[in-house]
Formats: structure tokens, C-alpha cells, sequence
């Protein structure tokens, strides 16, 4: 097993992995460009949506199959059950500090 210290095997992976890299960081740029040009409640809208669509593809990871309209609908629940602040705050988390 190589050492943890040693740089030469987190070097290589990361060349392995630069075009990729690259890639995902010039599709973020991207997006966030598109996100910088729509009105406010537009863009909060939408960051909303990648939100569902992020927590959604984490549960399929973990075996969960749970669809976006699924959990729109327990957020929906959830505000009308709990504490809104509380919601808003776990939002937070994911969004950033969009919501």
C-alpha cells in the first residue's frame, strides 16, 4: 500500500482525471453564467430544481428510489408540519445560501 504522504500517486491521479476536471469546471461556469442572467425568482427557482435533482440523484445512490415530485411533495408536507425556519435552514445547506 503506497504511503499517504507520498505525492507521486495523488499526482497521477489527478492527471488521470484533468480533462475530466476540466470539463466539469467549464460546466459549472456555464451554469452558473445561465444562472447570473435569469431574474432573481427565476434563478432561485432554479437552483431550487437542481436542489430536488441533486437529492434525488443521492438517494438512487444509496438505493433509495425517491423522485423529484416525491420530494417536492414531503418539502411541501414538511413546511405545512414543521418548523419553516428549520426547513429553510436545511435548504441552506444544499443551496448555499440561495434559499
Amino acid at each position: 500500500m503506497p504511503s499517504l504522504t507520498d505525492p507521486r500517486p495523488w499526482l497521477a491521479a489527478q492527471a488521470a482525471q484533468a480533462s475530466a476536471l476540466a470539463d466539469a469546471a467549464r460546466d459549472l461556469g456555464r451554469l452558473e453564467a445561465t444562472l447570473l442572467a435569469l431574474p432573481a425568482a427565476e434563478a432561485a427557482g432554479a437552483c431550487e430544481r437542481l436542489a430536488h435533482l441533486e437529492v434525488e440523484a443521492m438517494l438512487r445512490a444509496q438505493g433509495l428510489m425517491l423522485g423529484r415530485d416525491e420530494i417536492g411533495r414531503e418539502l411541501m408536507e414538511a413546511r405545512a408540519a414543521s418548523d419553516p425556519e428549520a426547513l429553510r435552514l436545511e435548504l441552506c445547506g444544499i443551496l448555499g445560501d440561495a434559499a
